[in-house]
C-alpha cells in the first residue's frame, strides 16, 4: 500500500472543498491566489510565454468562479465555472487536441 497517498492529490483539485468548508481557509487561499498571481505577473503578462497553466490553476482559487446551491437536504453543491476568456481559450485549443490524441494512436 501506498503510504504517500497524499501526493496523489493536487492542491487545485481539492480546493473547493478546503475553501468553502471554512471561512478562514477561504480566506488564505483567496490571499495565496493574489500573492501568486502577482509573483507570477511577469509569465502572466509575456505574450511569448505559454502561461495558460497558471492561469487555470489561479482560477481554481478564485472563489467569484464557483457557485453555492443549497440543496433541500441540507448539503451544498459547489459548482465552478471557468472565466470566459479561458472558456474561449479551451475552445480555440480543442481541435488542436484532437488531432494530437489521433497521433498518439498511429502505429510507429
Amino acid at each position: 500500500m501506498d503510504q504517500m497517498q497524499h501526493r496523489s492529490i493536487k492542491l487545485q483539485d481539492l480546493a473547493p472543498r478546503l475553501m468553502f468548508d471554512n471561512d478562514h481557509t477561504l480566506e488564505y487561499l483567496n490571499e495565496r491566489r493574489i500573492a501568486w498571481a502577482k509573483r507570477w505577473e511577469r509569465w502572466l503578462s509575456d505574450q511569448n510565454s505559454d502561461s495558460s497553466d497558471l492561469e487555470y490553476f489561479l482560477a481554481r482559487f478564485d472563489p467569484s468562479n464557483y457557485t453555492i446551491t443549497d440543496l433541500p437536504d441540507g448539503f451544498q453543491q459547489i459548482e465552478h465555472r471557468w472565466p470566459e476568456h479561458l472558456k474561449q481559450r479551451a475552445r480555440e485549443r480543442r481541435p488542436r487536441i484532437r488531432i494530437e490524441m489521433l497521433a498518439l494512436q498511429l502505429p510507429h
